[in-house]
């Protein structure tokens, strides 16, 4: 087997691979006879048909079959002969034609992780503010906690904004009689609604009534509700079976014994330590952006095209979600464009993992749990909507 090897890139190469014509030849008779037993051909027994009439009736089939068996194999063979370890799939690029007792030309391109030789990084100067938590700072960690605290509890008064509402209905035609909503026959539909919510039509209905409330009133449907009466006016008749809201309990000696604290002052001193640790997390992100940031800005680095797009697809899902945007048809026409939007970050931090790695075997440096959180941080500024996914994801205990 001959092995060509051309570098198009610091991260990608180009493998030509020859396979013998003597290996091509050995699969193609295996599969002209495999072929041979299976099918029937008027005046010869099965599998005594000739081999020259076999190629002639069923050629298309056995250089198919051929290259499934052949491909595979050299396309690894190569890549162990030239000790290389792609990242991903290979991508084939050119196929000779495939012939017997014929040497099979195969072309492929793949990418490999680049070799580094970084300079500029030992002995610079950094200048990097040092980041301390304030009293600000303190007060939001003791809020977060109290926020968590929150109950949700059912109440007798009337629906107010923020509050979830249970509410059952039937939409009829105006001008026909009204059901009754407690007859058994009566097929209802029962829906939450947020009072103040997107549900704006079902949400100003609700709103000022309590539990056991009875309910009917001429409303007009939004399109794309899914009822027989979208984009219509009809009557809704129901009931309110009950009003939940959102109880956050007051900041005091009780809630921080319920959080496990002795009192008020202890959990403070622990939310400053908490702030104290993710203060320093954030000082010592800020020295290593420093430090990648010089060393990216002097050192001409290549980003592995499947690394970035791996990247692109790791931030896609902490987005999202495990919503599959293909199938999504409001978000799948935006996917390009959000890919392209990503991208640009996306090779920044490749980039950036690169050159830490790099670190890490040059210097014998271990990642410690300190660095992990120091990841964390990072990835909590940047996505601060989605700040309680990503520690529960990736938090070290």
């Amino acid at each position: 087997m001959q092995v060509q090897v051309e570098s198009l890139s610091a991260a990608r190469r180009q493998v030509k691979v020859q396979v013998p014509a003597g290996d091509v030849s050995r699969v193609w008779t295996q599969v002209v006879r495999r072929i041979g037993s299976r099918v029937r051909i008027p005046g010869f027994r099965p599998g005594k048909a000739p081999k020259r009439l076999l190629e002639r009736r069923y050629g298309a089939a056995i250089r198919e079959e051929v290259l499934d068996k052949v491909l595979p194999k050299a396309i690894t063979d190569a890549l162990d002969h030239a000790k290389l370890q792609p990242l991903g799939r290979p991508e084939l690029e050119d196929i000779g034609e495939v012939k017997d007792a014929t040497d099979l030309d195969i072309t492929f391109s793949c990418d490999v992780l680049p070799t580094l030789e970084l300079e500029g990084y030992m002995g610079a100067d950094y200048t990097v503010d040092r980041v301390e938590a304030d009293e600000a700072d303190i007060d939001a960690e003791v809020e977060t906690r109290r926020q968590r605290a929150t109950e949700v509890v059912d109440v007798e008064d009337a629906a107010i904004t923020d509050d979830v509402v249970r509410v059952s209905f039937i939409l009829t035609a105006v001008g026909g009689e009204a059901p009754d909503p407690d007859a058994a026959e009566t097929e209802l539909q029962e829906r939450r609604v947020p009072v103040g919510g997107s549900v704006k039509w079902l949400s100003d209905i609700v709103e000022g009534s309590a539990a056991g409330h009875s309910l009917s009133v001429e409303v007009d449907v939004p399109e794309h509700e899914g009822t027989d009466f979208d984009g219509a006016t009809a009557l809704l008749t129901g009931k309110i079976l009950g009003v939940q809201r959102r109880e956050v309990p007051e900041l005091d000696d009780a809630l921080a014994v319920k959080l496990g604290h002795a009192d008020l002052a202890a959990m403070r001193a622990e939310a400053k330590v908490e702030c104290d640790r993710r203060a320093e997390q954030r000082s010592s992100l800020l020295r290593r952006t420093a430090v990648l940031t010089h060393i990216l800005a002097n050192n001409e680095i290549d980003a592995p095209n499947t690394l970035v797009n791996h990247e692109i697809d790791n931030r896609l899902q902490q987005m999202f979600g495990g919503m599959n945007l293909k199938e999504n048809p409001a978000l799948s026409r935006y996917l390009d464009e959000l890919r392209g939007n990503m991208r640009p970050e996306a090779e920044t931090g490749v980039k950036q993992a690169l050159v830490l790695s790099h670190l890490a075997d040059q210097h014998d440096l271990e990642v410690t749990d300190a660095d992990i959180d120091a990841r964390i941080e990072k990835m909590v500024l940047e996505m601060p909507d989605m700040e309680a996914r990503v520690r529960e994801s990736f938090g070290t205990d």
